[in-house]
This record gives structure tokens, sequence and C-alpha cells, in this order.
């Protein structure tokens, strides 16, 4: 189920997700969309689901932004589901959506990263931008 490719060329690089997301070749990037995806895909329960490659890339997506936008997991899931196609109860949507909630997945990403003795330049942070990931 994993997202990273067989024989990278960087640590956990994800041509899959490059190929969906357009996403910078940047390890951090990579690990954090990627891993968080890999915890949305179990969670794609319901009737009428999509076929199983329609629902590895809207995980991409949904993390994608998830990421990005810092939300926190339950409203990732929630967006996750919505983009399925999956009926949610509008006071689980309520729920889910906390304005001042924020989890910094790519923070996350780089500490586990500097864990692991990669290199992770000062200035990943300005690849984060409202409308989307920049490239370095």
């Amino acid at each position: 189920m994993t997202f990273t490719d067989t024989d990278p060329t960087f640590p956990y690089q994800s041509s899959e997700a490059t190929s969906q997301l357009g996403i910078p070749d940047s390890p951090e990037i990579h690990l954090a969309v990627t891993r968080l995806a890999e915890r949305l895909i179990p969670l794609a329960v319901g009737d009428n689901l999509p076929d199983s490659r329609a629902i590895r890339i809207t995980a991409l997506r949904s993390a994608s932004g998830g990421v990005l936008f810092s939300y926190p997991f339950e409203e990732v899931v929630t967006r996750f589901r919505l983009n399925l196609g999956l009926h949610i109860e509008q006071d689980e949507i309520d729920r889910s959506v906390v304005p001042s909630a924020k989890t910094d997945w790519l923070g996350q990403a780089v500490q586990d990263l500097k864990a692991e003795g990669v290199e992770i330049p000062i200035s990943f942070r300005r690849q984060v931008s409202h409308y989307g990931w920049v490239k370095r």
C-alpha cells in the first residue's frame, strides 16, 4: 500500500504523488503527503466506493491539502470521505472543522527525516503557499 518508489532518487520519493499532485521533489513533502494518504486509505468504507486506484488518488489529493493547509486529521478524513462521495452527516462535518486547530504535518516529517540523518534546508517552509506547492 506504500506510495514510496522501489528505487527512489531521494528519501520517500513517490512518482505517483508527483504525477498526481505536481509536488516538488522534496523528501519532507513526499513523506508528509504519502504518510497521511496511507492513513486515509483504510478509512474508505461505505457503499458505492470508487475503484482502488481512484481511492489512492483521492487519498493523495486529500492528504496534500491537509499538509499544505495544516488541517487536523479529523478534517482531512472528512474531506477525504466527502471527496469519495460518501454520505456524511452535517454534525460530523461541523465537529471535524475547527478553524483554530492546526497540525504541522510538514514539520513532523522534517523532524522524522532529521532523526534519520536526512539533511533538510531551513527554507523548507518556503515551499508552502496559499496557492499550492512551490519548488525550491
